[in-house]
């Protein structure tokens, strides 16, 4: 419960956070959050529930599935021990962990991989041929496609059917 007792609907809720009320009754079903309930049915918030929904939302807007993060949050309600508990939530965060190792490292490469794109386009900045290996054979595009994965996507993209 908030320290002051006061508590938000739904509806400020999703605006405070930059997300819909459908997305919170979502995660509310999921059991991923829990809201406090009226007697007509209002779903209400607490600073603390809110704190809770930010770092959810957190969690998924890094690609953390929602199975991890129920996960995470019910490790602690299904064990009997402190040390059962400390070995699934720690378990649970080391898992998360190791996802957002693995997303870190394809960031960083797709982060260079556009850098290096960036650098070979900017010496195209002035130049007045169509874009197209017959049409400027001399394009350090043609020369240096190969040199990134995103540079040979955008260059040898063709349209589709």
């Amino acid at each position: 419960m908030n320290h002051n007792g006061e508590f938000k609907k739904i509806g400020e809720v999703a605006h405070l956070l930059g997300t819909t009320t459908r997305t919170l009754r979502f995660y509310e079903e999921e059991g991923l959050i829990r809201s406090h309930r009226t007697a007509g049915g209002t779903r209400l918030y607490s600073a603390a529930d809110i704190a809770g929904l930010r770092m959810v939302l957190q969690l998924v807007q890094l690609g953390i599935s929602i199975d991890n993060i129920r996960k995470l949050i019910t490790a602690r309600l299904e064990c009997v021990t402190g040390a059962q508990s400390s070995q699934q939530v720690i378990a649970s965060l080391e898992e998360i962990l190791r996802n957002l190792i693995k997303k870190k490292q394809l960031y960083e490469a797709l982060q260079q991989d556009i850098h290096d794109a960036v650098a070979v386009v900017q010496q195209c900045h002035h130049c007045q041929n169509k874009p197209s290996r017959s049409t400027c054979p001399g394009c350090p595009i043609n020369t240096q496609v190969n040199l990134s994965p995103l540079l040979y996507l955008i260059w040898e993209s063709f349209p589709l059917a």
